[in-house]
């Protein structure tokens, strides 16, 4: 196998090297793994430097091949020094690798999730960057597929971080969006409440369907104005204590934190839904009008709101990922029952929504806390909020 090794390094003329770092100590022959779905170019060029192959690299074939892989795998000599990079290929094809030895995740949704990328496939003045498991995406993209705004969506590797993406997101995260100027360079916009506003107001200039109660036409605008705020501030509060909470819950490793998260997260969400039932108390004793609510789809006669869209991605991957890999479920009265059947079945929710495989695959590393998962993996593990 050593040989094998040396012979691929000769027939890539030096493409390969080794990243220092020891990898763990059940990495082996048999157990050693990359996977990537989505990056079947690395896979392929990872394996033909393991069996000795002297094919040259040929990345336009390999990333053909790329759409069509589900998983990888290749085993590696007993004395692993590191994940071997693959330097033949650019940043936008690279096969991304950890020095633990393993990585996992989806480049492409799948499910309905896909057929709405590729109806949004052409060219438009608003492009978004997507990533297939990334919930702060989902809340961007649920926004635009319920205001009906035109969009072009890119899916781009969110670990390759390629040039276009850091265009127009410096730190290189997603959601993020390029507005594309017929007579300018492009703009960019960045951070997925940020872009949400964006869309929002966007929506309401157009005279599309809005998220927020609308300012036009209002009976009152002091009552809009106050309904509006109420939408905002439990949207902060879904922000700074229930995604958190998501994350501390998922993260814990030990058995007695796990428990601390849960409980956590169960407290998160049950101040959420006493603060919309209040909010919705309050509309009925002042027979507000539905257009006006500040509370969404929590009213059963309601339609998608703020509070909603900030909120779905996390509610959604506590049904599969929380369930999954911590036994959580979210603690429900009726009525905060009834709110979560309505807005996970919402159209523009379930267009976004990719396999339950997509979503346990990708978030592995988080329930496992592999170092360098993400900026919020990170962020949490160092006990500050969201970056």
């Amino acid at each position: 196998m050593q040989r094998a090794w040396s012979t691929s390094r000769q027939a890539t003329q030096g493409t390969l090297s080794c990243v220092k770092g020891q990898a763990p100590s059940s990495m082996s022959v048999s157990t050693a793994k990359i996977r990537s779905v989505g990056s079947a170019s690395g896979l392929a060029h990872a394996n033909a430097a393991y069996t000795g192959s002297e094919t040259a690299c040929n990345t336009s074939d390999l990333t053909r091949k790329a759409t069509r892989a589900i998983n990888g795998e290749i085993a590696c000599q007993d004395d692993w020094q590191g994940v071997e990079q693959l330097r033949c290929m650019s940043a936008q094809q690279r096969f991304s690798v950890a020095k633990e030895g393993q990585v996992d995740y989806h480049r492409f949704a799948d499910g309905q999730a896909a057929q709405t990328a590729k109806s949004h496939s052409g060219a438009e003045y608003i492009t978004l960057f997507s990533s297939p498991f990334c919930p702060f995406v989902q809340r961007a993209w649920v926004s635009l597929e319920h205001s009906g705004l035109p969009y072009h969506l890119t899916e781009v590797d969110v670990y390759a971080k390629p040039d276009e993406l850091m265009q127009v997101s410096p730190r290189g995260l997603v959601p993020a969006v390029r507005l594309n100027e017929p007579d300018g360079p492009p703009r960019g916009i960045a951070e997925s409440t940020v872009i949400l506003d964006y869309f929002e107001e966007t929506a309401a200039a157009a005279g599309k369907p809005t998220l927020l109660p609308a300012l036009l036409n209002a009976h009152s605008i002091n009552d809009v104005l106050y309904q509006r705020s109420v939408a905002r501030f439990a949207a902060d509060q879904v922000n700074r204590h229930f995604i958190p909470a998501f994350y501390r819950a998922l993260q814990a490793q030990e058995p007695e934190k796990q428990t601390e998260g849960r409980k956590a997260l169960s407290e998160a969400f049950e101040k959420l839904t006493s603060m919309l039932a209040k909010a919705y108390k309050d509309e009925q004793d002042a027979m507000t009008k539905p257009d006006m609510s500040a509370v969404g789809l929590y009213a059963p006669n309601g339609t998608l709101g703020y509070v909603d869209v900030h909120i779905v991605p996390w509610v959604f991957r506590c049904t599969n990922v929380m369930k999954h890999y911590r036994d959580f479920t979210l603690p429900c009265d009726d009525a905060a029952k009834s709110w979560l059947d309505r807005l996970l079945s919402h159209k523009s929710v379930l267009a976004t929504c990719s396999s339950e495989k997509l979503y346990l695959d990708s978030y592995a590393r988080y329930a496992e806390n592999r170092p360098n998962t993400s900026q919020v993996a990170n962020s949490t593990n160092a006990g500050s909020g969201l970056p």
